[in-house]
């Protein structure tokens, strides 16, 4: 019954030009499986005592934990659908994508915006918080994309206005949400993907050296900031915090300096699953810190497993991207790349203490349900071109044959 079913709607779709039903990419599939349950368990490790202990979660030991495996299973579900969708028919929409980011962020200045512990960086929709950063990610993956697939920005005409568009982002998120980490994301992720397409090394050199000044002044500004300043004055602090973690052990420095007491005693196997005594100390352990619980409770072992399944996560989305057939597709596939890479990268430097607390979290691994369901509508994306390049091949593949049998036709045929 189920067999005849799926031929039905085979039948039905395979004229859609819109619709592509290669295989799926399934080592890819599976590795993201495996590390959305490596998350989901690890979230409930490291948050049933804090959720048992916060009326905000109805004093709910899982809540935490079922919101993230709720919406992890929307995001598979939306990303199966979309990996259906022809990306170059979604593609049609890209322009929108940059007006929509701009409306999300605009968002927080309405009713619907959601303040918690002074930031406002959440809206309320149908009972639902989501975090505005998220669906921007995405929106900006996806215009980035398009916009350096269409226009030769080696060009300072078609250069300038793309950078102009990310500075806007980057400024817009930094200014009304006060989050420079996802702001950085962005601005990154942008400034990567047009590095896939310029040809021009001196000109990163350039951006790189302009970029350095910049942080330079704005490490300056905010070291001439008074700590107790209500803007800005929090960023000096955690530097000071970093560089000088024993004078501020019981205020900014407690997550940084409690994550590496995790880390160091889990030694090599880790003290097992669920026995992490730094998620007592550590506040919010399931957030940025997630890693460092991973590390108490499974040691260095458990970690080079995940960043293991990281690496192949990132190998398979780099195929993916090699084998596209247009540059809008491996755009698409790179701008995941890097969006991915990037969080891991940051979060570790900062869970180590090799740079200051920033609020990045690990991809797929720290809570936080819109997150892992925009960042799994992103595999849609990726799956997309993945299904579009095989097709793409089948069809030449197919043309080449019939090709070759009417140029050089078989006896029978002679006869």
């Amino acid at each position: 019954m189920l067999e005849r079913i799926k031929r039905r709607i085979y039948t039905m779709l395979k004229g859609k030009r819109f619709i592509n039903l290669a295989p799926i990419d399934y080592r890819l599939f599976m590795t993201l499986i495996a590390i959305n349950i490596f998350g989901i368990i690890m979230i409930y490790s490291a948050s049933y005592y804090f959720c048992s202990k916060t009326p905000a979660y109805g004093n709910n030991p899982s809540y935490l934990f079922e919101n993230q495996l709720e919406l992890a299973i929307v995001g598979m579900v939306g990303m199966l659908l979309l990996s259906f969708i022809d990306y170059r028919v979604l593609r049609k929409f890209a322009p929108l994508a940059l007006v929509l980011s701009i409306v999300l962020i605009g968002l927080l200045f309405t009713p619907l915006r959601v303040e918690v512990k002074g930031a406002v960086r959440w809206i309320r929709i149908m009972g639902r918080t989501i975090q505005i950063a998220e669906p921007v990610k995405l929106c900006m993956i996806f215009w980035v994309a398009h916009y350096v697939a269409k226009y030769d920005v080696t060009k300072l005409r078609y250069l300038v206005p793309l950078l102009l568009a990310l500075f806007f982002v980057f400024a817009a998120i930094y200014k009304i949400s006060d989050n420079m980490s996802t702001a950085v994301i962005i601005f990154g992720i942008g400034i990567l993907l047009i590095f896939m397409v310029h040809p021009n090394w001196k000109f990163f050199v350039t951006m790189a050296a302009i970029g350095g000044v910049l942080v330079l002044l704005a490490v300056g500004y905010f070291m001439s900031l008074d700590p107790s300043d209500e803007y800005g004055g929090f960023r000096i602090v955690r530097v000071l915090a970093w560089l000088h973690p024993e004078q501020f052990a019981d205020a900014q420095a407690l997550q940084p300096l409690n994550a590496l007491y995790a880390i160091g005693s889990g030694g090599l196997f880790g003290r097992g699953l669920g026995q992490s005594l730094q998620k007592y100390r550590i506040p919010e352990p399931q957030n940025d810190f997630i890693l460092a619980i991973v590390s108490e409770e499974l040691g260095l072992v458990g970690v080079l497993v995940l960043m293991g399944l990281f690496l192949y996560l990132l190998y398979r989305v780099m195929t993916i991207a090699s084998r596209a057939t247009d540059r809008f597709g491996r755009m698409l596939a790179c701008g995941v790349f890097f969006h991915i890479a990037l969080q891991v990268i940051l979060n570790i430097a900062v869970v180590s203490n090799f740079m200051p607390t920033t609020g990045v979290t690990l991809p797929f691994i720290s809570s936080g349900g819109t997150a892992v369901m925009f960042l799994l509508l992103e595999f849609g994306l990726v799956f997309s071109v993945d299904r579009a390049s095989k097709e793409d091949l089948i069809r030449k593949r197919a043309k080449a044959q019939i090709d070759a049998e009417r140029e050089y036709p078989t006896y029978g045929e002679r006869g």
